[in-house]
């Protein structure tokens, strides 16, 4: 029998990803990490980059910007504010993102607008450089 653990991808827009994983690699702050079951206690900060979760058929992909990742003897939680699963990004579909972003930002009326408009285009920016 192969061993798990529950991994749980949470954005603010509820839960993403809640299943068991034979292993989860995330782009942490100070370097890209692995987890396996029984990893010990760890909290670390997150970086922009891919939460590759291994699981027996098949692996899972999901682009984060930032949050942070908890692993306990429960398992592991991943919360980040800005989440996207990889299955439905191409090349041209991150550059469409990025475009309308910039549009976005040209349009911007007040700094609430133009500080939204900031943030889609830092993550597009970064998707497009996952998506590479």
């Amino acid at each position: 029998m192969v061993r798990t653990l529950q991994l749980q991808i949470i954005s603010p827009r509820g839960s993403v990803f809640s299943q068991p994983v034979a292993r989860v690699e995330i782009p942490g702050s100070e370097g890209d990490f692995g987890v396996l079951p029984d990893h010990a206690p760890l909290l670390s900060l997150l970086r922009p980059g891919i939460i590759t979760a291994h699981q027996k058929d098949g692996d899972a992909r999901y682009f984060v910007t930032s949050g942070y990742a908890e692993v306990s003897s429960e398992g592991c939680l991943v919360l980040s504010d800005q989440i996207q699963d990889m299955a439905s990004v191409t090349r041209a579909s991150a550059e469409t993102m990025r475009d309308t972003a910039k549009q976005d930002l040209a349009n911007a009326k007040g700094e609430a607008a133009r500080l939204e408009a900031e943030k889609k285009l830092a993550f597009a920016e970064e998707l497009l450089k996952a998506a590479a």
